[in-house]
């Protein structure tokens, strides 16, 4: 199982209070609901991303929905997957910068395991008073070219 270290963060832009801390406690809350296999619990970290245009990017999942559902367990199983495979990971890179008119919150993490490592970045938005992920290594187009931008820092 992983243990975590912290390297060097930086931050970049804005006025508001570097949320580091807050930010890196509400994943390594994530790690521990998602290891466990308490899924339902879990739903609240993550950004609804579906169909419904009235919640997308307003609101978390809702794990009672069928479909939601689906996401959180695919999504935290997969962050189980990474934990467990893992000997270790780091927090190294750490990023605020505000898209679109909205603040972002990136934690870059270095996952080991035996001769291997794998870098993967959590970008939160804050909603509802916490932070929530809304993407995990780019894969929306949203904030793609901040975590790009990280290379640079």
């Amino acid at each position: 199982m992983a243990s975590a270290s912290i390297a060097m963060a930086q931050t970049n832009g804005g006025s508001e209070k570097d949320q580091r801390e807050p930010v890196k406690k509400t994943l390594l809350e994530l790690f521990e609901l998602s290891k466990s296999g308490r899924y339902p619990e879990s739903a609240r970290f993550f950004i609804y991303r579906g169909t419904d245009e009235k919640r997308r990017d307003l609101d978390v999942y809702n794990f009672n929905d069928p479909e939601e559902r689906r996401d959180i367990e695919e999504v935290a199983g997969e962050i189980k997957g990474m934990i467990w495979l893992s000997d270790s990971y780091e927090f190294s890179e750490y990023l605020e910068k505000v898209q679109t008119g909205r603040r972002v919150y990136i934690w870059r993490l270095i996952f080991k395991g035996g001769a291997s490592q794998a870098t993967i970045t959590f970008a939160f938005l804050k909603i509802k008073d916490r932070y929530a992920i809304f993407d995990i290594d780019g894969q929306s187009g949203y904030t793609r070219d901040l975590i790009k931008g990280m290379e640079n820092l």
